[in-house]
């Protein structure tokens, strides 16, 4: 890197690398690696767009955002003399912020319908597995060994990774990748509530020694957030409760998504139509139909290779694909029924009864059981416990914020929703449901 660079963004203004820092130049180059370039052409948050229209940032946008969050949390600790100056930490420090530039890497097209259908495959490889083949395989290794970091940046990614105040600025209740995307996604949906008060956060939060009862080890080190910032973790999580609800849950959203969801899945059913149309998908070919799929053919793979795919599909007849492909351009989302009052627990029996009944009278559904979402208490006999985001309370205690304000961790319930073709097949379901 030849001189300073700058990238100029909506949420934290100019992201900035110093040609005279040598992890800023490894930062920059990571930047500019294929993997990461991959990431401008997938989408943040899959098809929000079609509900939100300026909801159309990319995972690069948010990865660099989630670096900036932890260059600024840092910056917060080492104002106010919570970590060492040693080299150590210089080495840490650099290896922290370029496993939180690379936490996205391994995403495949449109992440969640990529996944759903990777499942629906048996191709039994999660996206955190790519991020891990990413790192080792490819030009990331290079630039990460040039720099004596491929090891301490790799080890984030491990499955039995140490909690650390390292590892929690990368994955934890309160990490950096959170802080973002919930800053982030707020202002591109023009969603007003959930705000957060960064600076107020990371003024308060401290490195410490915490003490569980798991193992002869019986405290480790981990980042505490100070009574004062107590109220600004509150509307953090209160943001990401509403967020669920109002963006990430939306069932305009999950409509459009389950339309590509069975294209996808009916073009990979009747393959043999498909290729006699003259659609050729490096999307179908290269992975779903050939489970030897090299990392190259992976990493050739973004969103635009699903739009594609819904295109062709859509001007030829390839059955039910077809349909569904036009539904997509057109947004013409499947409608939605929601049986279930969201605010209580499911009623399982009702809901089995009229996914039976349903299936009787030969109307087409899909079925979306959403899980429940929330900030969970770990408790201290557990090995996750250090997960929790912890308040100090006073000179002497540390306690989970589940204990100090336990109003504050609530759920998101789960959510059953059937999805039809048709308005008069989900008024049949509705009068199904209640007993008409």
């Amino acid at each position: 890197m030849d001189k300073d660079q700058r990238i100029r963004d909506p949420v934290h203004d100019l992201v900035k690398f110093s040609q005279n820092d040598k992890y800023d130049c490894l930062l920059w180059g990571l930047v500019q690696s294929r993997p990461l370039q991959r990431l401008r052409r997938i989408k943040q948050l899959g098809f929000s767009e079609f509900v939100y229209p300026g909801a159309t940032h990319s995972r690069l946008s948010h990865s660099l955002g989630a670096l900036q969050m932890a260059r600024r949390m840092f910056e917060a600790f080492e104002r106010n003399d919570v970590f060492s100056r040693e080299k150590k930490h210089v080495v840490m420090r650099a290896a922290t912020l370029a496993a939180v530039l690379l936490h996205d890497v391994g995403h495949g097209p449109y992440s969640h319908v990529f996944e759903e259908i990777s499942d629906h495959m048996k191709v039994d490889m999660p996206h955190e597995n790519y991020t891990r083949m990413i790192i080792a395989e490819t030009e990331i290794s290079d630039l990460l060994k040039k720099f004596d970091l491929f090891e301490p940046v790799l080890q984030f990614f491990e499955k039995d990774v140490r909690d650390s105040p390292y590892t929690a600025i990368v994955s934890s209740q309160l990490d950096a990748d959170r802080l973002d995307f919930l800053t982030r996604d707020r202002y591109s949906t023009g969603i007003k509530v959930g705000q957060i008060d960064h600076e107020w956060l990371f003024d308060s939060l401290r490195i410490e020694e915490v003490a569980f009862d798991v193992g002869p080890d019986d405290s480790r080190t981990t980042f505490v957030v100070l009574q004062k910032g107590l109220r600004v973790v509150e509307d953090y999580i209160s943001a990401y409760l509403k967020l669920y609800e109002s963006v990430y849950l939306h069932k305009t959203t999950r409509g459009i998504q389950f339309l590509v969801e069975e294209a996808i899945k009916d073009a990979l059913t009747n393959i043999s139509d498909v290729r006699e149309s003259g659609i050729v998908s490096p999307l179908l070919e290269y992975f779903f139909l050939k489970p030897e799929l090299r990392l190259e053919h992976y990493l050739s793979l973004d969103d635009f290779d699903v739009v594609t795919l819904l295109k062709q599909l859509a001007t030829r007849e390839v059955g039910a694909a077809s349909n569904f492909a036009r539904r997509f351009l057109l947004r013409e989302p499947l409608r939605c029924f929601e049986p279930n009052d969201p605010n209580r627990a499911l009623d399982l029996n009702r809901t089995k009864d009229l996914r039976g009944k349903l299936t009787e009278a030969g109307i087409w559904f899909h079925l979306d059981i959403s899980k429940e979402k929330g900030f969970k208490t770990y408790d201290p006999l557990d090995e996750q416990f250090l997960r929790n985001i912890m308040i100090k309370v006073d000179d002497k205690q540390t306690r989970p914020i589940g204990e100090v304000d336990p109003q504050i961790i609530t759920t998101v319930r789960a959510r059953c929703r059937f999805y039809f073709l048709t308005k008069e097949d989900c008024d049949a379901a509705r009068k199904i449901w209640q007993g008409r």
